[in-house]
């Protein structure tokens, strides 16, 4: 049986420095309490299973990620120490009402990544390669 999924927002894949094509990267808002905010940009990663930032971006949302417990995480690039989790609101895409979900933090971790785990169960996401667009749509 074929699945129909009409999505309501579309997005084009954005460049990324020092590579010759343009990757499916989102606009995101994390947040942490009263203290901290960001925006900026992280590429939804279907074949991560979590959520890594930038440990700039830990600071800048005013956590001390040196206090968070180190983790390794392994992935296509080999093995990494992260730092988390840590569960902060964030909005991407069609969710205008932050979420919470946890994430991970890792030194020089670039593209930030928005993985599977407590992200993606919120949309349903669809890729068009070709017109280098991302497709997605709330789940409710």
């Amino acid at each position: 049986m074929t699945k129909t999924i009409e999505y309501s927002d579309s997005y084009d894949y954005k460049p990324f420095p020092f590579r010759p094509y343009r990757i499916p990267m989102v606009s995101i808002e994390l947040f942490n309490g009263k203290t901290g905010r960001w925006r900026g940009l992280a590429l939804l990663d279907t074949g991560a299973d979590y959520s890594i930032f930038n440990t700039q971006i830990a600071q800048h949302l005013n956590i001390d990620f040196e206090k968070l417990p180190r983790i390794p995480v392994k992935g296509v690039g080999g093995i990494v120490t992260t730092y988390g989790l840590q569960k902060l609101a964030m909005k991407f895409g069609p969710i205008h009402t932050p979420i919470v979900s946890s994430v991970y933090f890792a030194k020089g971790q670039n593209p930030n990544l928005l993985g599977r785990i407590s992200v993606l169960e919120h949309v349903q996401v669809g890729f068009d390669q070709a017109e280098l667009k991302i497709y997605m749509k709330l789940n409710m």
